[in-house]
């Protein structure tokens, strides 16, 4: 009577699953956010309450190779619940009021006066977003916004910790939230 020979099963097949796990651990992590995407509620409460409606925010991306600069009015901020357990994301209800011209990265930055310039943006309209906690930078006062992730003391990497804008954005935008402010009253 013959042994039977155990069956091994080719290289090939060890290594198509081994790549199989590998691509499915990197979509799942990348579903996860980006770096501050998806929080726990406390964090995500303590960013609602520093984004009291109305408010300024800027958004962009200091980790991007290339990214545009925004300034968003924010009229809204709500919690809601994530795919994953225990994990809640900040979504805002804004506009755009303004744009910067030239795409920037962290490199650049600081950006001297004469040479940051933005438009405002008139039929944008207003829109939903989640926000990624380490990409978006509040009023800290003045020309000055600060990492959110970072004010709230967030272990985040942004290559750029506060942004500095021109005065004259950051004063109309300040006079457009003031106007609104007396219109509510």
């Amino acid at each position: 009577m013959r042994t039977p020979i155990p069956y091994r099963r080719p290289l090939h097949v060890k290594r198509m699953a081994l790549f199989g796990c590998l691509i499915v651990a990197v979509l799942t992590g990348s579903c996860l956010g980006d770096q501050l995407q998806w929080n726990s509620l406390s964090v995500c409460e303590a960013a609602a309450s520093s984004l009291t409606a109305p408010s300024l925010i800027v958004s962009f991306c200091s980790r991007a190779d290339r990214d545009e600069v925004q300034l968003w009015q924010v009229s809204g901020a709500q919690i809601a619940a994530t795919s994953a357990p225990g994990l809640f994301e900040l979504i805002v209800s804004a506009s755009v009021l303004y744009t910067s011209d030239s795409t920037y990265s962290a490199a650049d930055f600081p950006v001297p006066d004469e040479l940051w310039t933005f438009h405002p943006v008139q039929e944008e309209g207003a829109f939903t977003v989640g926000i990624d906690l380490a990409y978006v930078y509040v009023w800290i006062g003045g020309r000055s916004f600060r990492c959110l992730g970072r004010l709230l003391g967030l272990d985040c990497s942004v290559g750029v910790a506060t942004l500095r804008l021109p005065p004259s954005v950051v004063e109309q935008s300040i006079a457009h939230l003031q106007a609104l402010g007396q219109e509510s009253h």
